[in-house]
């Protein structure tokens, strides 16, 4: 991910997108049309601070783990071994009828929930 402030093209962090539905919610709060939830897996800039700051949660290292809003535009794709539509012939949804919605993701003869 790229910081949101304008300064530059820095890479901040490092994590996998998991949505762009704007109807979904990030820590309480909805994802509206620019944005999208990321599960941020490893900060490259620790004190650079998030887009939408949540609940003991400011900066990129204490998000470390979690989903947060960042903003699509600000988004990049550092691996392009697989286009997008590899990658949905591997999804299969589910839906919950309490309107949860499960994601399998088949990988070879593994899967992962």
């Amino acid at each position: 991910m790229i910081d949101w402030t304008g300064n530059g093209d820095t890479i901040v962090d490092e994590g996998r997108i998991i949505t762009s539905d704007p109807d979904d919610l990030v820590n309480d709060c909805r994802l509206g049309p620019s944005d999208v939830k990321v599960l941020v897996d490893s900060a490259t800039v620790p004190d650079t601070y998030l887009w939408r700051p949540a609940l003991n949660m400011c900066t990129i290292e204490s998000a470390i783990g979690q989903m947060i809003a960042w903003l699509a535009s600000k988004c990049v794709n550092l691996e392009n071994e697989q286009e997008t539509e590899d990658i949905a012939q591997l999804v299969k949804f589910h839906f919950h009828p309490h309107k949860y919605k499960n994601i399998y993701i088949y990988w070879k003869d593994d899967y992962v929930v």
